[in-house]
């Protein structure tokens, strides 16, 4: 009985892709964390802004131009870690993929 790193690939749900290491074995490559941190610190600078603003729109309008202004660089930072969390979740989805493949390769 062989060991899978994917078992059936029409039955997974993940938001990733199907892309093959070096040595040719299929691994599920995702791109989340560059999408989900920038995501969080967006709104977390809209939430700001309605609370600093206190519910007044001109105020809450005032408040998210301050906030942008600082909100910009965090929004870049936060892209660059979700690109890092992303290259290590998936060198080691590479190094699972070849390690199963060795292993199913000794049985």
């Amino acid at each position: 009985m062989a060991i899978s790193a994917i078992n059936n690939i029409a039955q997974t749900s993940f938001t990733g892709k199907i892309k093959t290491s070096k040595n040719g074995n299929q691994y599920e490559k995702t791109n989340s964390g560059k999408k989900v941190l920038p995501g969080l610190v967006a709104a977390a600078w809209a939430a700001g802004g309605l609370i600093l603003g206190r519910g007044n729109l001109e105020a809450t309008k005032g408040w998210l131009t301050v906030l942008g202004l600082k909100a910009i660089p965090t929004m870049a930072t936060a892209f660059l870690a979700g690109a890092i969390i992303d290259g290590l979740r998936n060198k080691h989805a590479r190094k699972s993929a070849d390690k199963v493949a060795q292993l199913n390769a000794q049985a």
